[in-house]
């Protein structure tokens, strides 16, 4: 199907203004000219998306650290806690694979406040480490 001129026309004008067309009009179906998810993601998206991959990695490497195992111990230690050195490893491996608080809680079977408190300790430690 050849293209009107009218079209030809007007496309030429929106080329003119610096309009950036997402599909491509030279084809019958105009097919989309990307196909990646991040073209339609806006800036901040894309900026948010690359802080939380970031912030993961670090999440992993703390966990395959060599002192993993006796600060999950130190974040249990004091008299108040109802956690285990396991469960806090657990729920750090649960946050790293992308689980909620909510959802970590429900599989550990803990309440989620534990589940948050265990978290913000481990980042303190985090950030030390």
């Amino acid at each position: 199907m050849a293209r009107s001129e009218l079209e030809i026309y007007w496309y030429q004008r929106l080329e003119e203004s610096g309009f950036v067309d997402i599909e491509d009009p030279t084809y019958p179906d105009r097919p989309l000219k990307r196909w990646d998810s991040h073209w339609f993601k806006s800036q901040e998206t894309q900026r948010r998306m690359a802080e939380r991959e970031e912030y993961l990695k670090q999440v992993d490497r703390f966990l395959n650290s060599g002192s993993v195992e006796e600060i999950c111990a130190l974040i249990v230690r004091h008299g108040n806690s109802k956690l285990t050195a396991i469960e806090v490893r657990m729920i750090l491996e649960f946050h790293r694979d992308g689980f909620s608080e909510r959802k970590i809680s429900a599989e550990i079977r803990i309440c989620r406040q534990r589940v948050h408190r265990a978290l913000v300790k481990a980042k303190e430690w985090m950030k030390i480490a």
